[in-house]
Parts: structure tokens; sequence; C-alpha cells
């Protein structure tokens, strides 16, 4: 099974140039970001392996490279100033790539040999290209939103903005197409979408998943309406699918079903459906897993965490573990009403199958990163008489 990610983020997100929570898998096992360092976690077995150790900073995003060979690690520091680490998967050594401004999405080229890069400023988001060879940066488009993906020709699509909305988060933009080699980029529809947009794109490069944003009304009246459209990457032809409220998407690794967030509700779900003006109704956040035309709708997870900790902090997204199976968070309450803990938890498309991982993982990143035992104490000499 190759691996399974897609990019995305809310305007908080993208405002303070913090990295979403959204996991990255390949054959089976995910990488997951923790203040003790970043570590694989096997779905299959509960074997963890601590990949990298801390770096300098929080440990915020990793991915892992197309050639399974490597994984890319990004650590934010004070200021949100981002540090990006090239780790080897057998030996764990880190190299570093690069110290950027405000990151909030780093992304390998399908050959393994550069990375992308969404770098947020007062004056827009840049997205740049970082040459592994030598760290060599290289700005491909400026005014950009923060979601991009990588063709599988090596070329990326990505988000252009063209016009904001005075006091709003929707802007009006273009779908473009972006070569690395050079030469200006190919515009391949217009569209308005939220700066939380949401872009994913099929496994052969051709279609792309998108949530536009459609506002009626001025000042504190406005509302938004969102529908969730399947783009043509060669012509620009669009679809659009029957899912309502939808605030991300994400096509199946076989492109044969589709993963659809719905801002549904609950006190998690709130902060990212209010930013888009999505109606909110009270049976909390949930999954719903479509066929690849958007058709024969059905739920499988409900009170889903779509939201850390306040306002501030970073959106959470579900992501394909495999064809058949979804990661996703949940929250629990420990120690009384007041504190609550992020789950994370794996179910079946169709529902079935629920499990809870986050004690095998904590129990697993404890081992991992215990210090080795000291060594057995040296025999006492004899005393001779």
């Amino acid at each position: 099974m190759k691996r399974t990610a897609a990019v995305l983020v809310t305007a908080m997100a993208l405002m303070a140039g913090c990295f979403p929570v959204l996991l990255d898998v390949r054959d089976g096992q995910v990488l997951i970001p923790r203040q003790e360092g970043v570590f694989s976690f096997d779905l299959k077995s509960g074997e963890t392996v601590r990949v990298a150790e801390r770096g300098q900073g929080d440990p915020a995003w990793a991915c892992w490279s197309p050639d399974g060979a490597k994984a890319l690690v990004a650590d934010v520091g004070e200021n949100n100033k981002t540090t990006l680490r090239i780790v080897d998967v057998k030996t764990h050594e880190a190299s570093p790539l690069a110290q950027l401004e405000a990151a909030a999405c780093v992304l390998w080229a399908p050959d393994s040999k550069s990375v992308s890069a969404a770098v947020v400023g007062m004056s827009g988001t840049q997205l740049k290209l970082i040459r592994l060879e030598d760290g060599q940066t290289k700005v491909l488009l400026d005014q950009a939103l923060v979601m991009h993906a990588w063709l599988p020709d090596g070329k990326i699509i990505a988000f252009r903005v063209t016009e904001k909305k005075q006091d709003s988060q929707v802007v009006r933009g273009e779908l473009v197409v972006v070569d690395p080699a050079g030469g200006e980029p190919r515009v391949v529809t217009t569209a308005m979408c939220d700066q939380s947009a949401i872009l994913s794109v099929s496994l052969d490069g051709k279609q792309a998943l998108v949530v536009e944003t459609e506002v009626t009304g001025e000042g504190d009246e406005q509302q938004a309406t969102t529908h969730l459209v399947q783009v043509a990457l060669a012509d620009g032809a669009k679809q659009v699918l029957p899912a309502t409220d939808a605030l991300a998407a994400f096509w199946s690794p076989d492109g044969r079903r589709i993963l659809i967030l719905k801002g549904s509700g609950g006190a998690a779900a709130q902060a990212m459906g209010s930013m888009m003006g999505v109606p909110i109704a009270a049976e909390g956040p949930q999954i719903v897993v479509t066929d690849a035309e958007g058709k024969n709708a059905v739920l499988a997870a409900s009170n889903v965490l779509t939201h850390s900790g306040d306002m501030g902090g970073p959106a959470m997204y579900p992501c394909w573990a495999d064809n058949d199976t979804i990661l996703y968070f949940v929250s629990a309450k420990t120690y009384g009403e007041a504190v609550t803990a992020v789950c994370l938890m794996s179910v079946k498309a169709d529902g079935s199958a629920r499990k809870d991982l986050q004690a095998a993982i904590d129990n697993g990143v404890a081992q991992a990163a215990a210090p080795p035992a000291l060594a057995a104490p040296a025999p006492a000499l004899e005393r001779r008489p």
C-alpha cells in the first residue's frame, strides 16, 4: 500500500502559520510527532519506534518520503520559526534542511529529491521549493493559499488568490498547476474558497476535490454555503458532488471512496464551522464515506474532534490508513469535567470495528523513549585474607 496523505488548513492556522494535525501513513505505519520526538506506530502489531529525537522546537509535522527511505520533520520554535529536518528511516540520523519563517505545510516531491513549503508572511503566503541536495530555496508561487499537492508528473496543484473579501475568510482565486522547472502557472479553473479550503488529488493526478464557498449578504449578515466539487485538472470541468456542509474531503488511496468531514456541530467543530459559516447541528461533527461520485453515503464516525484547544489551536483532520480504514480523533474527559485528552481512533469505512489506539500509542512511546537500562554493576572484588 502506498502512502496516504492530504493537505488542508483552517484560516486560523493559515494566519498563525501553524501546522494542522494530519497524520501520514505508509504500509500500515503512521508517523506521530509528539513532544518526545517523532514515532512510527504499526497499526497492526502496535510496535512503536522512535524515528527522530526531539529537535530545536516542538515536532509539529512529519511525513514519509515517497521512496520510504526518509522522513521529513518540521519543528516549530519561537515566533513560529520552522526548522526542517530530513531523517534516515534506517539509521535515524537527522540532517538539517532549512529554516523558514512561519510555515504551515511541507510536502515531498514524488522523486523524493525536494520538498515544497507553504510559508506564511505579512504580505501573504508563498509556495517554495527546497532541494535536498543543497538546501537551495526557490519561490514557485506568490499570493497562494497553504493548500497544495504534488501531481505524479512532478508538478504542483495550488490555489492562487486574486481577490480577498473584506471582513471575510473567503477568497476568490484560481486553481493553478505550477511546474517547478519554470514557466507561468497554468490556470485550471477559477473558484471561491474559504482560506480553510480543501485540496485532495486522485491517485492518477487527473482529478481534485475542493470545497468551494458561496457567500451571500454583507458584514455581520454574511452567510456561507459550501459545495464539494470535483475538478478535472486537464480542462477545469467541474462536477458538484451531493455532499452538504463539507469541511474536508479525501479520496481513498485506490480512488473508489471519498471520506467527507462534515461540520455538523459540537464544541470542537464550532470553531471551524463558524469561520466557514457552515450551519451546525447538534449531533456532533461526522465522518461520512461515499463512493467516488459522492453517493451512497455511510456514516463512519460521529463526535469527531476537528480542533485542538481554543480557537488559536491547530485543526485536526481524519485520514485514510488504507483503502478500508480511517484514522480520526476524539476527545476524552480526564481528571473531571474540565480537562480533556485527545485520542486517536481507527474505524472501518462502514463504521464497524471501531478501536481506541491511544493507550497502545502512549505505552509504545513510553517504552521507545525510555533511556537504556543501566548496565549491571560490576561484581565486588573479593577480599583476600
